[in-house]
């Protein structure tokens, strides 16, 4: 097996790998903004 022919792949396996952290990283960041606009909201009804 040729290492050298598997490089683009492993490129592009590590790219994935890191949009999948960031998107990860961004869904927790948007889970937290809707916690607080739910709190938000629920406290301006009160």
């Amino acid at each position: 097996m040729n290492v050298l022919a598997n490089l683009p792949l492993l490129t592009d396996a590590q790219e994935v790998s890191q949009f999948a952290a960031e998107a990860a990283a961004f869904a927790t960041e948007a889970a937290k903004l809707s916690q607080q606009v739910t709190a938000a909201v629920l406290s301006h009804r009160a």
